[in-house]
């Protein structure tokens, strides 16, 4: 509420148009209010109203009935990694289906999170499956290191040999894409949003951008590595970090 109303005092010329936010995958418009953490767009009887305009420019009503608030829980640490270790099949325990959980996110490449960034698990469904490719490629482990200068790949002269350019051009197509080159993979859709950051910062003694959100339990289910990887976007841009997090 205190941001919203901190918007609302902004110039109309200083304020972020919300519904033309371009937020990558060819969608126009931020996952709802751009300025809150809009935790009712991961319940599971929500349905995105077609026929309302956005309300990103003008805030929330200030007199919300509590019956419009999302339904939502919040687990406990043991019972979300007991949640997460098991399976469909051979957990019989009534697990509520809005259960929120607390995280700290880590930043796998450059980039500093900030407050109400949303959260996405890798892209799934068989027609995303080249995107979420391109999405592990970004993977530390997963890149080829390099020696060398430590930025970019050096010049070579006019009269270079044959065999140096082209190891140069193949050292350059392994090279993974930097952010704003047309490579580089999109957001994920809605169907993969599973949180929101809640506070965001550069952490100087490790060296990487950290954040403390909470993230649905019934989206992020299984084991493996891959499963601990994230999607981190910052509220308003359209730009994605591969990120990964961990239970607090």
């Amino acid at each position: 509420m205190a941001q919203s109303i901190r918007a609302m005092r902004r110039p109309k010329s200083k304020r972020v148009n919300w519904d033309t936010v371009d937020i990558g995958n060819g969608e126009k418009g931020e996952l709802g209010e751009g300025w809150a953490c809009d935790w009712k767009r991961l319940t599971t009887d929500f349905e995105p109203a077609k026929d309302q305009p956005s309300t990103g420019n003008t805030g929330a009503e200030v007199g919300d009935a509590p019956a419009d608030r999302p339904n939502i829980e919040h687990c406990t640490l043991a019972d979300a990694r007991a949640y997460l270790q098991s399976t469909a099949q051979s957990d019989s325990r009534p697990w509520p289906s809005n259960c929120l959980v607390t995280v700290r996110v880590d930043l796998l490449n450059r980039g500093v999170p900030t407050a109400c960034a949303r959260i996405y698990r890798l892209p799934t469904g068989p027609k995303n499956s080249e995107l979420r490719k391109q999405w592990l490629a970004l993977h530390p482990k997963n890149q080829v290191k390099q020696r060398g200068p430590k930025h970019g790949l050096p010049r070579l002269p006019k009269d270079a040999p044959a065999h140096l350019v082209q190891r140069r051009l193949v050292r350059s197509l392994i090279e993974p894409p930097k952010v704003g080159e047309d490579a580089y993979p999109v957001c994920p859709s809605e169907e993969d949003l599973i949180g929101f950051v809640t506070t965001g910062n550069y952490h100087l003694g490790e060296g990487q951008g950290t954040d403390i959100g909470s993230i649905l339990l019934e989206r992020v289910r299984g084991d493996g590595e891959e499963n601990r990887l994230c999607i981190v976007r910052n509220a308003g841009t359209g730009i994605g970090r591969l990120a990964r997090w961990d239970l607090v």
